[in-house]
C-alpha cells in the first residue's frame, strides 16, 4: 500500500534532505522550487512569486553563489521577454554525488593528518608540553639525553617510522627546543638506521641527501613563508670532521620585515645596510656511522656543534669511523 504524504510535509522532508546534503536552508528552498521547473528552468520573476520571503536582491545573490558552486545553470531564451535569463537546478542525484565526492576528498585530507595526530599531538596529550626521554626510541635516546641533561633543551615532538620499504631503514625524528636562540628555537634531529652498511654507499647517500634537502625546504618554508631562498650543499669542517653540510641562504633584497630584525641580531649589526647581500638562515649537517645516518640542522653552526657533539662522543668511544 502506497502512503501519500501531505504536500507541506513532503516539502519539509525534501528541504531537510537538501540541507543534509550541504545546502543552507534558503538555498534548499530556492533549489527545491527550481526543481519544479525541470531542466527548462525559470526566470527570477517566477521564482520571486513562488518564494515570497525573498526579495529580488537577495535572490540574485543566492543564485549567483549557487551558480558559482555549479548547483545552478544559467541560460538565455529567445522565447522569453527581452531574452531573459533562465535558471535551472542540476539533477538531484548529481547534487548528491558532488557532496559525496567532496566528503571523500575531505576524508582523504583528514587521513593525511593521522601521523601527526598519532605521534606529535598524542605525545602532547600523554606527556604534556614537555616530552620526556621515555617517549623516544632506544636507538636515538643516547644521543638526545646529554642535550637535555647538560644544555637544558627540551623535546618538542617525536616521530618514529620503522622498516620503511625501498631502502629498508627506520627513521627516528626528534624536534628539540632550545632556550637560547635568535630566530629559530627548534632543532630537527633525525636518525636513519639501515639494514646494511651505507657509510661508503655514495649512490644511496646522494639519494638520501636529496630527500633531506626536500624535507628541509618544507620545514623552513613554514618559517620563511613566501621569502625566496636557496639550499646550498657543501662540505665543511665541524668539530674536526669534514661533513656534508647544507645552508639556507636568502638575498637581502628579498627579506620581509618580520625577518629583518632577527637577521640583524644574528649578524650582530644594527642597520640593514650592514648585512651582506646574501644572508644565511640555517645550517645542517649529515653524519654517517656504519648503518646509521644522522641529519641535524639549526639556525647556526654553534647550535649544530652542540647538538652533534654527543654523536661523535658516543660513536668514537665505540671505535667507529665517520664520514
Amino acid at each position: 500500500m502506497r502512503v501519500h504524504m501531505p504536500l507541506q510535509s513532503l516539502d519539509s522532508a525534501l528541504l531537510d534532505a537538501l540541507v543534509g546534503a550541504g545546502l543552507t536552508q534558503t538555498e534548499a528552498s530556492v533549489y527545491l522550487e527550481m526543481l519544479k521547473y525541470g531542466e527548462t528552468g525559470t526566470r527570477v520573476f517566477d521564482l520571486l512569486k513562488s518564494i515570497e520571503k525573498l526579495n529580488r536582491t537577495t535572490l540574485y545573490s543566492i543564485l549567483t553563489k549557487m551558480e558559482s558552486s555549479g548547483i545552478v545553470l544559467v541560460s538565455e531564451s529567445s522565447s522569453t521577454p527581452r531574452n531573459a535569463r533562465l535558471y535551472s537546478a542540476i539533477p538531484p542525484m548529481q547534487l548528491l554525488q558532488r557532496k559525496i565526492e567532496d566528503l571523500q576528498s575531505e576524508i582523504e585530507r583528514l587521513k593525511g593528518l593521522e601521523p601527526i595526530f598519532k605521534t606529535n599531538l598524542n605525545d602532547v596529550y600523554i606527556h604534556g608540553a614537555s616530552i620526556g626521554l621515555d617517549a623516544i626510541n632506544d636507538a636515538i635516546r643516547p644521543y638526545i639525553a646529554p642535550l637535555l641533561d647538560n644544555l637544558g633543551w627540551k623535546i618538542k615532538s617525536v616521530v618514529q617510522e620503522e622498516h620503511l620499504p625501498v631502502f629498508n631503514y627506520s627513521v627516528y625524528d626528534v624536534v628539540l627546543q632550545v632556550d637560547k636562540f635568535i630566530f629559530l628555537d627548534e632543532i630537527p634531529f633525525h636518525l636513519f638506521v639501515f639494514d646494511e652498511n651505507i657509510e661508503y654507499n655514495d649512490q644511496l647517500m646522494q639519494i638520501m641527501i636529496r630527500g633531506i634537502t626536500s624535507e628541509s625546504k618544507r620545514y623552513i618554508s613554514a618559517y620563511l613563508g613566501n621569502i625566496p631562498y636557496e639550499i646550498h650543499e657543501m662540505r665543511c669542517q665541524v668539530l674536526g670532521h669534514e661533513l656534508p653540510a647544507f645552508q639556507i641562504r636568502m638575498k637581502k633584497a628579498d627579506l620581509e620585515p618580520f625577518v629583518i630584525t632577527p637577521m640583524l641580531r644574528y649578524y650582530g649589526v644594527s642597520d640593514l645596510d650592514e648585512l651582506p647581500g646574501e644572508v644565511e638562515c640555517t645550517f645542517g649537517v649529515a653524519i654517517t656511522f656504519k648503518n646509521r645516518m644522522f641529519y641535524v640542522w639549526a639556525e647556526s653552526r654553534e647550535l649544530i656543534e652542540q647538538a652533534i657533539a654527543p654523536i661523535f662522543s658516543i660513536e668514537e668511544a665505540a671505535g667507529l669511523s665517520s664520514s
